[in-house]
Order: C-alpha cells, then sequence, then structure tokens
C-alpha cells in the first residue's frame, strides 16, 4: 500500500526525504511495514522525470528580477518529497517544494541510502551474504539499485575535482542553497553536513553491497570513501589531533571565511546515521567525540535558555547570526545530536542535558504535542509547528536499546551467565 506523512501543517508536502530521514525513527521502530513502504516510494522516484519548468520561490521577491526557471525532477536524482495536497499525492511527480532546486542538493541520496540501511539493519542485516536476516534479498536488491544510482548520479554531476567528495554550488546564487539548510547557504568544496552524510551513504551502501554479495560495487564504494574521508578531514578538521586525543570539529563548510568555520550542530550527522544503525563510522571515533564535545560546549551554550543546540556558533560560543536558519535551534537534530551522545562513553551527562533543554524549550512554549521544526535562539520566535523532524526523539530510545544489547552481550562473553533480554 502506499503511505503518506506531511512534513509539518505549514510545510504541507508528503514525505519529504530530508526531513523523514530524522522524523520517521517511530515510523520504523513501530510499524516498520509502514516505514518500508515509504522507502520504496521515494526509491522509486529516483527514476522518475519531470521536464516541466517552474519558477524557484528563491528569488522571487527580488525587485525586477524574473524567477529562475528550473526542471522538476531531473532523473537520478533522489526526491525532495512525494508531492503535496495539491497535487496527487504519492501519485504525481515528487518534488513539490519549489523553494530552491532540490535535484542540486547534496544531501538527498546520502539519506535516502542511509534510511535503506537503518530498515535492514532493525531487521538484523548486516551480517553477510549468508545470513538472511534484514531485508528480504529480493526486496533489498530492488530498493538497492536506485538508492545506488542516485549515488552514482551525485559522484558524476558534483565530484568535479575527483577527490571523492561531492561538491557544493557555491556560486549558483539563483538556485538557492543545495541543502536541507535552505536559509545557510555552504559554500567551498565540501561541508561538514553534506559530506559527512555523503561518507555515511557509502559506508552503508558497501555494507548492503556485501549482504547482496555485489564485490564489484563495494569494492567501488569502499575505494571512494576511502578516497572522500581523507579530503573531509584535511579540509574540514579545525583543532588539534595527536592521533590519540583529539580536541575541535568540523567546521560548517571548507569556503574559508569566517562563516565556514563556525560549528555546526549537524557536523556529523552522518556519524550518527551509521552509530545508531550499529555500524562502524568513517571519520575517526576521536575527531567524532571531539566534534559532539564542541557541539556540546559551544552550540548548546550558545543557545542557552532557548534551549537544544543552535545550528550554528561561533568559535567564542555564541550564535552564529549569519543566516536564518544557523541562528535557528532545530529540535530535530538536537534530539538526534543528543542520542548519537548517548552512544559515545562518558558523553551521557551532555546528550541528557541537551534533550533536556529540547524538550524544555517545547513545553515552556506552550508547544506540546506540537513540536515545531525550529525555534529562533535569538528571540525565541517558532515557526512550522507540528514538524515530522522531530520525531528523532525515538531514536534516544533506539540509542538506549543499543547501549542495554551491548551491555548483555559483555556480560555473557564474560561468562556471567545468560540474560534474559527484555527490550
Amino acid at each position: 500500500g502506499r503511505f503518506g506523512l506531511l512534513e509539518s501543517f505549514d510545510a504541507p508536502v508528503y514525505n519529504a526525504l530530508d526531513v523523514h530521514f530524522y522524523g520517521s525513527w517511530p515510523l520504523a521502530m513501530l510499524w516498520p511495514g509502514l516505514d518500508l513502504a515509504v522507502l520504496a516510494d521515494l526509491a522509486a522516484g529516483v527514476d522518475s522525470e519531470d521536464d516541466e519548468e517552474r519558477a524557484l520561490s528563491w528569488n522571487a521577491r527580488d525587485a525586477g528580477r524574473a524567477p529562475e526557471m528550473r526542471k522538476r525532477k531531473v532523473r537520478g536524482s533522489a526526491p525532495r518529497d512525494l508531492g503535496a495536497p495539491f497535487d496527487a499525492p504519492l501519485t504525481s511527480s515528487p518534488n513539490a517544494f519549489d523553494l530552491t532546486d532540490v535535484n542540486r542538493w547534496k544531501d538527498l541520496a546520502p539519506k535516502l541510502m542511509l534510511t535503506l540501511a537503518r530498515a535492514h539493519a532493525l531487521r538484523g542485516g548486516f551480517r553477510g551474504p549468508n545470513d538472511p536476516r534484514g531485508i528480504p534479498r529480493d526486496v533489498l536488491r530492488r530498493l538497492f539499485r536506485p538508492c545506488y544510482q542516485s549515488l552514482a548520479a551525485q559522484l558524476r554531476r558534483f565530484d568535479g575535482n575527483g577527490d571523492g567528495l561531492i561538491e557544493h554550488d557555491s556560486y549558483d546564487d539563483d538556485a538557492g542553497p543545495d541543502h536541507s539548510f535552505v536559509a545557510w547557504r555552504a559554500r567551498g568544496d565540501t561541508s561538514a553536513y553534506a559530506g559527512g552524510l555523503w561518507l555515511a551513504a557509502l559506508r552503508a551502501a558497501a555494507g548492503l553491497a556485501t549482504d547482496l554479495d555485489e564485490t564489484d560495487a563495494r569494492d567501488s564504494l569502499e575505494q571512494t570513501m576511502r578516497a572522500a574521508a581523507v579530503a573531509h578531514d584535511a579540509a574540514l578538521w579545525l583543532g588539534d589531533d595527536d592521533g590519540t586525543n583529539a580536541s575541535g570539529y568540523y567546521r560548517f563548510d571548507a569556503s574559508g571565511t569566517e562563516g565556514g568555520d563556525v560549528s555546526s550542530a549537524a557536523q556529523v550527522m552522518g556519524e550518527w546515521a551509521l552509530a545508531v544503525i550499529g555500524a562502524r563510522g568513517v571519520l575517526p571515533a576521536r575527531k567524532v567525540r571531539a566534534a559532539l564535545a564542541s557541539v556540546a560546549r559551544l552550540n548548546v551554550a550558545a543557545a542557552g535558555a532557548a534551549g537544544g543546540a543552535v545550528n550554528g556558533a561561533t568559535a567564542a560560543g555564541s550564535v552564529d547570526a549569519v543566516s536564518a536558519h544557523s541562528r535557528e535551534v532545530w529540535p530535530g537534530v538536537s534530539y538526534a545530536a543528543a542520542s548519537h551522545m548517548l552512544l559515545v562513553p562518558g558523553m551521557d551527562d551532555e546528550a541528557w542535558e541537551l534533550a533536556r533543554g529540547v524538550a524544555a524549550g517545547t513545553y515552556e512554549r506552550g508547544l506540546a504535542f506540537r513540536t515545531p521544526e525550529a525555534w529562533d535562539a535569538k528571540d525565541g520566535g517558532f515557526r512550522s509547528a507540528m514538524s515530522q523532524r522531530a520525531g528523532s526523539v525515538w531514536a534516544i530510545e533506539h540509542a538506549l536499546t543499543l547501549r542495554h544489547r551491548r551491555e548483555v552481550a559483555a556480560w555473557e562473553k564474560a561468562g556471567r551467565g545468560q540474560v534474559k533480554d527484555e527490550l
């Protein structure tokens, strides 16, 4: 069957992939069949094409300028959404969202692959081609193909320098920012957010290819990942690292500007997507820990009484007010970061401080059961109530379950007897 979730009542589009990536955790945990149905529709959207040119609303209010015209859907690109109420949702062309050119967004294809990896992992997958657990192999193969093709298309279109990383459209100002932060442009060859998701998607795709016994695809993905990881680290790491301990963070982007050097609350979101399914990360663990510590030290502190982690924080610990999105707190991103911290030894205090701050910021604004997409860390104003993205709070529950099961496994390995797993 078909199933759709609205992004929010203020942004009424169905199965918005960039939001679904965070907000579908309750669906994946409680109604996995529905989660797989949504995933199948999103994957099918990769092959769709709609040459209808439409006006982008990104620069529509600029005086004296004609609106930029772009195709609604380019074949090979991951869909941003599956339609809106004014279309025929779930059956019309993808990409009702027309603020920017979503066919050039750098985070959609990685999120599609990582969502497939989550569905496979939650069913017990990633145990090799001879273990039947996970998504049934015939279904997995049909879903993997378009997800893999969307990654390959991005690599062909957006890796101009051949380093394995996809690059931002730094100078395509007419089409707007090319990632989910549509009011916060990333410039330079890469960014912590999109680049980190890209690396994680390559790791996840290689694992899926292994389970499907697709050795050529696995080898190609791993080779690209290794090269891209070196480039990502060289371009974005801002801090110290002696090979054993690290301090610092992955800067917002590789533009070399003051704005590019800020700490993003979402800087290691790709590593989060791997950690919460029990997969091995791509970036050095010591640097990931340091990055999360910087989110707690800078982004959470900068948000202050507003609660949560502000999207952008300067190295001095103040809100980066360069754009509407950099100065916002996104509850969905903050809950994801908190669940990630719970999976890093010794970061429980930071995790719960962050999660409690988001919850308090929601309830004290009178927004119980209608958590917004965002609130402003400066003036407190909010937008897009009842946002799906905040469903990432369920990743906290899953992180605690993972921890419990690891503790049980360690107890039994130490020869201390069998423990009944009640989760």
